[in-house]
């Protein structure tokens, strides 16, 4: 669960205020200077891999903990356009461009892995300390380097090394050339170095002193320079490569776009973007056509086993997704991409259950969940007006007012949401049926000892409650309906007298309780949601990709599906293979493992 930052109280900033301003408290005292103010009396100890990297940072184990750990707000080439950026942004986050040059050149390395063990919880960047290792932290702003320096910066920097660096610093950067003289250098290999120099303090260096006087390079060559010079201390590899590498192996998916609706156009050419997930949010995605059969193929995809491959599409302004499917036995994997004609008759959408769910009290905050499941009544699927910048949409939802720290249980906004005041618009259409669709909105709003809540809905809802665990903390205008035990712990139910509520309507509740250290359910909002979903009849969930579900079949349609799924690769199969894109040993192993999947399922 994100915390809110610590906030002193004015009494706490007026005394801080008046010490660093040097007033007297309690009469008079000798002025000191600031930095002796703000020196603690005993320096803690650093751990040693905190100040130098225990190994040389390494780019290509860098580029895994990236995917994991950054990509997904930063950009797989760390263009500040991961899937979570625009969510960042919304609220008041700053997520920045790695590959800036300028800020690489003026930043301390140990300053970086300062940065990345620490955070800054202003810009809403979490800190990495507890969760990485300190070589990993080091390694990972390996990479960062290598993203803003290409093979072909380091090849030229290199070449400028050698040429008018090496006679005294040696080949390899230790400080030993035949020209030194007998003079000390400074090792580009040593840690210490490497974690304590900037690039432009290696610029300046290549000005400084007789010994650097013949030197004649522009500042883009001295950028060169340094950029190379500082690989004698990590482990180089060009960024892209790597990432590509990475995400590279011998899968291959194929997805057969079906329209669902009763007499509806088969889709054919339109462009598919495949989404890879993994426990940390989104890797990097891929983008390939239908063909005129409403066949899509994706090849040489990586088949780690905690990978999540889903793909969407955007049809009749709508956009659908398929289920998430995972490499594990076969390097071939088949599904259905199921899309629908669409309707904007708002008629056929309705709130089957809105659950409010008190997650935690602290700090003068109260945070809430709110958990809607929507019903889609028509054959159609549901979508809304397009938004001013053409942003697909449908259901929408109200904001709270005085709501902080906005976020959700999956993608949030820019990625799924898109928001307009105190509205927030679902990018994705609601297909038809029961449970089609839904929503987990988390948020924090300030409380103390008592609110009173008050929440529009814009579609008949059929049931409402407000949930909270056992704790010192009551609905005092909803009947309460007593403990409901879930398998995180008990939680008691408050429901209002008419649980049916029509458009438009606003609904109220008071919140009145002042629990200390009561115990939550839940560690987080996906285990809150979890709750939730087991609380409102056992949906189907789908691990990292819960928030997209999708209707129960029967299995005679499993079957038959499957079936389906079989007859289309093993076809797709030959048409690869055909084309030249599949070797033989490998077609004939792939075709041999689908038709004995076929021969199980027939019989």
């Amino acid at each position: 669960m994100n915390k809110l930052p610590f906030r002193p109280s004015a009494v706490a900033l007026c005394a801080a205020a008046a010490i660093l301003a040097g007033c007297t408290m309690a009469g008079a005292q000798t002025r000191r200077p600031v930095e002796e103010l703000l020196t603690p009396a005993v320096v803690p100890t650093r751990p040693a891999e905190e100040l130098a990297p225990p190994a040389p940072p390494d780019v290509a184990r860098g580029a895994v903990v990236y995917a994991n750990k950054c990509a997904a707000c930063h950009g797989d080439a760390g263009m500040a356009d991961g899937p979570r950026a625009a969510q960042v942004r919304a609220q008041g986050g700053l997520v920045p461009r790695l590959t800036n040059i300028d800020t690489q050149r003026a930043v301390e390395p140990r300053a970086w892995f300062d940065l990345i063990s620490r955070g800054r919880i202003e810009r809403l960047m979490p800190g990495f300390a507890g969760s990485l290792s300190a070589q990993e932290r080091w390694d990972v702003l390996a990479y960062v380097w290598a993203l803003a320096a290409t093979p072909e910066t380091i090849r030229e920097g290199q070449m400028i090394y050698s040429q008018q660096c090496a006679a005294c610093h040696g080949a390899q950067g230790r400080g030993d050339g035949a020209q030194a003289g007998g003079q000390p250098m400074a090792s580009f290999v040593d840690p210490r170095w490497l974690a304590e120099t900037s690039l432009n303090e290696m610029m300046r260096a290549m000005s400084a002193g007789d010994a650097h006087a013949n030197l004649n390079l522009n500042e883009a060559q001295q950028l060169a320079a340094a950029q190379a010079i500082r690989t004698f201390g990590y482990v180089y590899a060009d960024a892209q490569a790597v990432r590509v590498a990475a995400n590279s192996g011998d899968g291959m998916l194929m997805f057969a776009a079906v329209n669902r609706t009763p007499g509806g156009a088969q889709p054919a050419n339109l462009p598919v973007t495949l989404r890879v997930y993994n426990s940390e949010g989104e890797v990097f995605s891929r983008t390939e056509r239908l063909d005129d059969r409403g066949v899509v193929t994706f090849t040489d995809l990586a088949v780690q086993s905690d990978y999540f491959y889903q793909p969407e599409i955007i049809y009749q302004g709508a956009r659908f997704f398929a289920a998430p499917v995972q490499f594990t036995a076969t390097r071939v994997l088949t599904d259905i991409l199921p899309v629908y004609d669409v309707t904007t008759d708002t008629n056929a959408v309705t709130i089957s259950e809105l659950h409010i769910f008190v997650q935690d009290v602290r700090d003068g905050f109260i945070t809430l969940v709110e958990f809607y499941l929507f019903d889609n009544l028509s054959d159609r699927a549901y979508v809304s007006q397009p938004g001013a910048a053409g942003q697909t949409r449908s259901v929408k939802i109200s904001v709270p007012k005085e709501a902080l720290n906005l976020r959700f249980d999956g993608p949030g906004i820019g990625a799924r949401f898109v928001r307009e005041g105190d509205i927030l618009y679902d990018m994705d259409a609601v297909g038809p049926g029961l449970r089609s669709s839904s929503i987990t909105m988390i948020y924090d709003v300030p409380y103390q000892g008592s609110r009173l809540f008050e929440r529009t809905v814009y579609y008949p809802v059929a049931r409402w409650d407000v949930l909270i665990p056992e704790m010192d903390l009551r609905a005092v205008n909803l009947l309460d309906r007593g403990a409901q035990q879930l398998s995180s712990g008990s939680i008691r139910l408050f429901e209002p007298a008419d649980l049916r509520v029509t458009a438009g309507a606003v609904l109220r509740f008071e919140l009145a309780g002042q629990p200390r250290g009561a115990p939550v359910p839940g560690e987080d909002a996906r285990a809150v949601a979890f709750g939730l979903i087991a609380l409102a009849a056992a949906l189907a969930a789908g691990y990292v990709l819960v928030w997209r579900t999708r209707r129960q079949v029967d299995d005679e349609a499993v079957v038959a599906r499957e079936r389906q799924r079989l007859l289309m690769a093993i076809a797709e199969l030959d048409r690869q293979h055909e084309a030249g894109r599949l070797k033989d040993n490998a077609y004939r192993k792939r075709r041999a493992a689908l038709k004995h999947q076929l021969r199980d399922i027939w019989e």
